[in-house]
């Protein structure tokens, strides 16, 4: 099963929305870590959120989740007393749209958008009945960690997908036939996100109908292997890039201007 999640607030202030991230989740009995520390550790926690606060884009803040990290696990109620909060899934082809204002979840999504951003009644569903933009799937040809063994998931816990990528080439090569390594691809990537499908153009419709900038990129799993190349090169300036390392940086060059929270229970 394959899933996406992000939350978008109408705020500009990013330590408020990290501020009462935090705080919800350590009164839900969370405990806040850093797995991008000096001595990171090894934690292991029944449930766990992993999320990135992003520099604001416009009036909006984006939330970024990690495709584990259950939506349920994040308190959207405590986030829509800043203002409100949109959060959009897509889970399998499904698109699920949500909104909270102040503290209340609201029975009609697109009705309470246009009242939050005083829109014309009615422009906001017209402009979805028209699908939008072709999203190009860049990860499309990128191996899913959840698809791997849990010992291959480990080798490949410090990779970024492209070297992710080129390990399941290697191995595959040795292992397999052609036709099956075909089969073994297509297999690991039924967890990759679809933004062709219908829910996938549902999503892009309302953003670009919301003209909410940049709420797509970066993909979590980039953000976070460019967070922690850059993080280890701002402890070390000398430290060593291995293949791959500079690729993964520029692709978000701006990385540590987000907000990591991690937490688990």
């Amino acid at each position: 099963m394959s899933s996406w999640h992000s939350l978008y607030l109408p705020s500009t202030d990013t330590e408020q929305i990290a501020s009462t991230l935090k705080t919800s989740l350590t009164a839900s009995g969370h405990t806040l870590y850093d797995p991008f520390g000096v001595m990171p550790g090894s934690y292991v926690y029944k449930q766990a959120v992993k999320a990135f606060v992003a520099p604001p884009q416009g009036n909006w803040t984006r939330l970024l989740l990690a495709a584990d990290t259950p939506l349920p696990a994040i308190n959207i109620i405590a986030l829509s007393s800043i203002g409100f909060c949109l959060a959009v899934s897509l889970v399998d082809q499904t698109a699920e749209i949500t909104v909270y204002v102040e503290g209340q979840l609201q029975d009609d999504a697109l009705e309470a958008l246009s009242a939050c951003l005083k829109l014309p009644p009615g422009d906001l569903r017209a402009a979805m009945t028209t699908p939008g933009g072709q999203i190009a799937n860049r990860t499309s040809n990128i191996i899913p960690l959840q698809g791997l063994s849990d010992d291959v998931q480990t080798m490949a816990a410090g990779l970024n997908p492209r070297q992710t990528q080129k390990m399941f080439d290697k191995i595959s090569s040795k292992l397999l036939k052609g036709d099956q390594q075909s089969a073994a691809r297509e297999l690991l990537q039924s967890g990759t996100v679809d933004w062709s499908s219908a829910g996938g153009q549902q999503i892009s419709t309302l953003m670009q109908a919301l003209a909410i900038p940049h709420w797509l990129e970066p993909d979590y799993v980039a953000l976070r292997d460019a967070y922690q190349l850059h993080n280890r090169r701002r402890r070390n300036p000398n430290a060593s890039l291995y293949p791959g390392d500079a690729e993964a940086m520029a692709a978000v060059p701006d990385a540590l201007n987000y907000s990591p929270v991690f937490a688990g229970k």
